[in-house]
């Protein structure tokens, strides 16, 4: 009975790392997004505009994401884990921690995908925390485009 449940165990814990190993941004996958306000990833706050998320290409690691402004001169290099939700989401999204006018990168999910990538906590997302502060959760919706599909407009929603 207990080699039974070992063997369980081993299998369940064998299935979810192939499931997380698997639970990532496509690598020919951009995002983009109009941000109406100021966000910050990891602890660089980015102004309001337009920006592309996607795989960084210096790296051979589907979980280094890049996040980078329109104008070209604004880019943040960060790591992720792969993350799981029970929805699929019906629009590419950035999903944030808000704090008072506080946007804080949490996740990232493309269209009709249930994983996704999520950042560690900001340092100062982790402060806000414990000084009592309540974090809310709130999404921008992107569109998405394959280096495979046709170019889309970054105003549409996909």
């Amino acid at each position: 009975m207990v080699s039974k449940l070992f063997l369980s165990l081993c299998l369940i814990l064998g299935l979810s790392a192939v499931m997380a190993a698997n639970a990532q941004i496509d690598s020919d996958a951009t995002i983009y997004v109009n941000m109406p306000h100021p966000f910050i990833v990891k602890d660089t706050t980015l102004p309001a505009g337009e920006y592309t998320v996607r795989v960084a290409d210096d790296y051979n690691d589907l979980n280094v994401l890049e996040i980078r402004g329109r104008d070209n001169h604004t880019a943040v290099l960060f790591e992720t884990e792969s993350v799981q939700t029970n929805r699929a989401p019906g629009m590419s999204e950035l999903v944030f921690y808000k704090i008072g006018d506080n946007y804080f990168l949490s996740r990232v999910f493309l269209k009709g995908d249930q994983t996704g990538n999520e950042l560690a906590k900001s340092r100062m997302l982790k402060r806000m925390e414990a000084s009592g502060s309540t974090a809310e959760m709130y999404s921008i919706p992107g569109s998405r485009r394959s280096s495979k599909q046709p170019k889309q407009s970054a105003k549409k929603g996909s």
